[in-house]
């Protein structure tokens, strides 16, 4: 079963936003969400497109991410590349911490 409904809601976009990016009526993508049919191969890989995930993430076919992480996976790709060495720079901070905290609990 493909996983749009959940890639959707982590993008939070509506039913209509993605079914107008994607060029279909409302009611057609509705019923993919619902399992009630299925986009050809073209239009999935449009939603894919849309939802910023891979089609390996919308058919399940690899580790599943958490609702927070698809949010924050969601978040990193829209980022400029100088978005992107500002997180990273504030995530190795916080690395940095969380080690010099261990060694110190260590000693």
């Amino acid at each position: 079963m493909l996983m749009l409904r959940e890639f959707r809601e982590t993008s939070d976009l509506k039913v209509a936003q993605v079914a107008e990016r994607v060029g279909v009526p409302y009611e057609t993508y509705r019923k993919w969400e619902k399992g009630d049919s299925n986009p050809n191969w073209e239009q999935l890989c449009k939603v894919a497109d849309v939802l910023h995930c891979s089609l390996d993430d919308l058919t399940g076919r690899r580790e599943t991410l958490t609702r927070d992480e698809r949010a924050m996976l969601a978040k990193w790709r829209s980022l400029s590349d100088q978005g992107r060495t500002t997180v990273l720079a504030v995530m190795d901070s916080f690395q940095e911490g969380d080690s010099a905290s261990s060694e110190e609990r260590s000693a």
